[in-house]
């Protein structure tokens, strides 16, 4: 639990509540307080949509959380962490960009 408390902070409590397979159930009193405290502080023109959101007021009908239409609601595609990209970019970066190059002159290179 310490490690979740350390890893855990107001932006994801605010993610638990929006995501409608979660909503914020297993959320504890505290954490839904600094979820909305986190809305209202970066978020504020968003608040009566939240607010709605949570008490499945229109437009977010009770409908919209039932379990056929949750099932129908697809995992976004996880992308690996990896620093493979850039690192390809900084090596030919290192080509185009190199000491050798940078000696040439318009003259030279004309």
């Amino acid at each position: 639990m310490k490690r979740f408390n350390i890893a855990m902070n107001k932006a994801h409590f605010l993610a638990n509540l929006m995501d409608p397979r979660f909503r914020g159930e297993r959320l504890s009193e505290e954490q839904l307080y600094s979820a909305m405290e986190y809305a209202l502080t970066y978020y504020s023109d968003a608040m009566p949509d939240l607010i709605e959101y949570k008490a499945k007021y229109s437009p977010f009908k009770e409908y919209l959380f039932s379990p056929a239409t949750l099932e129908e609601i697809k995992p976004p595609v996880c992308a690996v962490a990896s620093s493979v990209g850039i690192e390809n970019i900084l090596s030919t970066f290192r080509y185009v960009y190199s000491s050798v190059r940078n000696r040439l002159g318009t003259e030279k290179a004309a």
